[in-house]
Order: C-alpha cells, then structure tokens, then sequence
C-alpha cells in the first residue's frame, strides 16, 4: 500500500477525533529532540495518558528541529505495543501517533525513535494505560464477496473486519502479488469506517484471493464468475 494511502486513512481516523499534527513551523531551525513539556514525565517515561478497553485510543508523539526533508520517521526503538495497537509512521510533518482500540487492560511502557531527513535520531520513553472497559472483537477477516467479471475483467472484492480503522489489502492467494488498479499494485481496499472494506481491481481471474489486515488477520476465498 502507498504511503499516500496509509495517510489518508489515519487522517479520516484521527480527524475524525479532532486530532491534528502538531510542531511549529520554525521547529527545524533546532537540534532534533522530542516533546516532553506537553507531558507529565516520572524517571524520564513520559505519560500519553490513559483509554478503556473497547474504545479508539491515540497518544501523540511530537518532535522538534532537525533537517528536512519531511515527513520525519517514527519508530519503536525498544518495548512493543500490545497487538491491537499501531504507530502512525508519521503523521503531518513532526509527530506520530499510537493508536488502536484496545482489548486489554494494562500499562505499556515503551520509547520512540524519531529520525530527521538526514539520518539524525532522538528517542524518548513513553507510556500509556488501558483501564477496564467493555471489550470489542478481536481482528477477523471475513470476505463476503469476490466476484470477477468476464467481460469487463475485473476483480470486485467486498470483506468486513469488526475493527474498523484497519487497511486491508487484496491479493492473489497462488502467488500472494497484490491486485492492481492500473499501474497502482497494492491490492487496498477502501472503508468509510463502518467495518466494510472494497475494492475494484483490474486483471486476468485469479481464481483465488486473500485479504489480510494490517494487524495479520486474513481470510482466503475462490472467486465466482460473473458476465
């Protein structure tokens, strides 16, 4: 999938929470460091905050300074995030984000690394707490509908997956290449956030296909042909 795409679908999560990028516009004119003023920080591991179980939780990390080009690249330099949970990359230009709907209660403790557009890095120690909460499905892929058309010879896919801010990709279960629109061979499928995920690709019927989240969950099913 397109780095392009990843972005538009954290942007419609997020926004959707009135969550936005944060980090000055003169923030490169300094060294590389990463926000810790914006926290309440005990023996260098700073608080994100806390969610419930069964509800979309994000906590922002956001750096400072540093040399374009941007965006700059988050990454988990030690710890892990519970398996339900995801780091944004990046997101706008300085910041990242942890995020998921969690289906465990606990603290996860963990530090982030940031690197600047010519390799310089920082890292910082975070930490985040899940309270008891009413628990949601856990990620299942179920696709309710391949089809491939003879006459216009495209793939039409249709799957749900009960977490509904996920990226689910399409690909062809023989060879396990992605489906194609045109040039753009990345086999995503697109939501509106309600857990149903689509897509429409071009290409010879590959008799079989599979749909895997980006949390590791997949489904496979034969493709029906249709006139």
């Amino acid at each position: 999938m397109t780095a392009r795409f990843k972005a538009l679908v954290m942007a419609g999560a997020l926004l959707a929470l009135g969550l936005t990028q944060t980090g000055p516009a003169s923030a490169a004119s300094q060294p590389l460091t990463i926000d810790t003023g914006s926290y309440i920080c005990t023996n260098g591991v700073c608080d994100m905050g806390s969610g419930n179980v069964g509800a979309f939780f994000a906590g922002v990390a956001t750096s400072f300074g540093g040399v374009g080009p941007t965006p700059y690249t988050w990454s988990i330099a030690s710890g892990s995030l519970p398996a339900d949970m995801l780091l944004t990359p990046s997101y706008g230009v300085y910041s990242a984000y942890v995020y998921g709907i969690p289906i465990a209660a606990g603290t996860t403790t963990l530090t982030l690394q940031v690197r600047d557009g010519v390799g310089d890095t920082a890292r910082q120690a975070f930490s985040f707490t899940i309270n008891s909460g009413t628990p949601t499905r856990a990620d299942s892929v179920t696709i309710t509908s391949a089809k491939w058309s003879a006459r216009q010879h495209r793939v039409f896919v249709v799957a749900t997956d009960p977490l509904r801010y996920l990226t689910l990709t399409a690909s062809v279960t023989s060879t396990g290449k992605p489906l194609c629109v045109g040039q753009n061979c990345t086999g995503a499928l697109f939501t509106v956030g309600n857990g149903q995920y689509t897509g429409s690709f071009f290409g010879a019927n590959p008799q079989n296909i599979t749909v895997t989240s980006n949390l590791g969950a997949s489904a496979t099913s034969a493709v029906t042909i249709i006139r």
